[in-house]
């Protein structure tokens, strides 16, 4: 099946309303979970552009240490991310969800995530450097492809040119 590019194609924006009650709705199971849109983290080749999609998170306790590295080196993300607001939590590429709809599945990761033989920002942190391998796959994708698009636009400009005797 080929890209199929639609000229009034509005790609996933953030919904402000939404995110305001998925975050009560997630605080008030635990103070840390929160929503985040994250921008330009999945490649529309078809309309050669990133798309944005909601995020699950969890914000480092005071007691983490990592927050040392947020004031010696400026970190600005204090949180992990659990999974997407997506079809498939731990796949950005998949279809996104309106967050609101998504609750019974953030229950459920969160069920999951909570084991004693395998914690949950472990799991988690697994899931996260699958998204990574998958978006720096995906830029890598994209970048090829846009490189083999401006070899050929460069081709053909040369082709022209020479046909009207420029460029011997």
């Amino acid at each position: 099946m080929g890209l199929i590019y639609q000229p009034n194609y509005i790609p996933p924006q953030p919904l402000p309303d939404v995110e305001e009650k998925v975050r009560k709705e997630l605080q008030a199971i635990d103070p840390l979970l929160d929503i985040t849109w994250v921008d330009d983290v999945v490649p529309n080749v078809a309309h050669q552009l990133y798309e944005g999609r909601y995020a699950l998170i969890c914000r480092w306790p005071a007691s983490d240490g990592r927050w040392q590295a947020v004031r010696e080196e400026g970190y600005t993300d204090a949180y992990d991310m659990l999974g997407w607001f997506c079809e498939e939590p731990s796949d950005a590429n998949s279809i996104p969800q309106d967050p609101y709809n998504m609750m019974a599945l953030v229950y459920k990761l969160l069920q999951n995530a909570d084991s004693e033989e395998s914690p949950w920002y472990e799991r988690m942190s697994q899931v996260f450097g699958k998204n990574l391998d998958r978006m720096r796959d995906n830029k890598t994708m994209l970048d090829d492809e846009i490189e083999e698009i401006a070899e050929r636009s460069y081709s053909e400009f040369e082709y022209k040119a020479k046909q009207f005797g420029y460029g011997d």
